[in-house]
């Protein structure tokens, strides 16, 4: 099946012209700096897969990815995005990288995919390229998870606020910070196997959220995971939201 260059958003488009990720890694070199380096191959007729992780043996994080591709440019926007996500992340959160995740990092709008449908055999062959070069990190301990990278970058993003958010209900204005949440956070918590809720909305403005799974036990969940939705919601409900947990759902010691 042929795909077409009208499908792809113009982020994924960058991503397979201007590849930030392509090349590979020195094993000895790697070696000398303490990283582990972690190879998943795919070795097909249609599609030619090499991705290389560097990730730290003294707290399991991912240092530098990289990726060598040949077949459809899905294939090359794949393994460019999925390099960008996997940098600061631990070789546990790589591993939970979704098909889902990735085309939302590369979505030009928040309710169109960046990547057409018939990507899906793609997606599930480099995702278990990933897996296999993941299983030779199981016994590089994982530290502390909060050491990795906030679920979303707080120094990027145009604010784009919800247009009459101040002229909605409490009820309407509690839905658009779910909707925010569900799209914009969710999934990168979701890399550690937690999940985020949205309690209430006091005041009109104080967001009040709280943590199931991994999240519970997790202190970025009074940190950098907290500093993100409120940076989200923020960017692209109001700018006057202000956000603060639920701390009968935390579990920190």
């Amino acid at each position: 099946m042929q795909f077409y260059w009208s499908e792809y958003s113009n982020k994924l488009r960058e991503h397979i012209l201007s590849p930030r990720n392509l090349g590979v890694f020195d094993g000895a070199a790697a070696a000398r700096q303490h990283m582990h380096l972690a190879i998943g191959r795919l070795c097909q007729a249609s599609a030619q897969v090499k991705i290389s992780f560097l990730v730290d043996l003294e707290d399991g994080l991912v240092a530098d990815a990289k990726f060598q591709a040949f077949g459809e440019g899905c294939l090359i926007g794949i393994c460019d995005t999925i390099c960008d996500l996997s940098v600061r992340k631990s070789h546990m959160q790589v591993r939970r990288i979704s098909a889902s995740l990735i085309d939302h990092h590369v979505r030009d709008f928040s309710d169109k995919a960046a990547f057409p449908a018939h990507a899906d055999t793609l997606f599930n062959q480099v995702l278990d390229v990933v897996d296999s070069a993941m299983d030779s990190c199981q016994d590089i301990p994982i530290l502390d998870p909060a050491l990795a990278s906030p679920p979303v970058d707080l120094e990027a993003g145009a604010a784009s606020p919800y247009p009459g958010f101040e002229l909605l209900s409490s009820a309407e204005k509690l839905q658009v910070i779910r909707n925010v949440v569900e799209k914009e956070i969710q999934p990168y918590v979701a890399l550690d196997d937690g999940g985020v809720q949205i309690l209430e909305l006091k005041n009109q403005t104080e967001v009040v959220v709280s943590y199931t799974g991994a999240c519970t036990s997790c202190f970025a969940a009074i940190g950098s995971t907290l500093e993100a939705i409120g940076h989200t919601l923020r960017l692209h409900v109001h700018p006057s939201l202000t956000v603060s947990p639920d701390m009968a759902s935390l579990q920190l010691k």
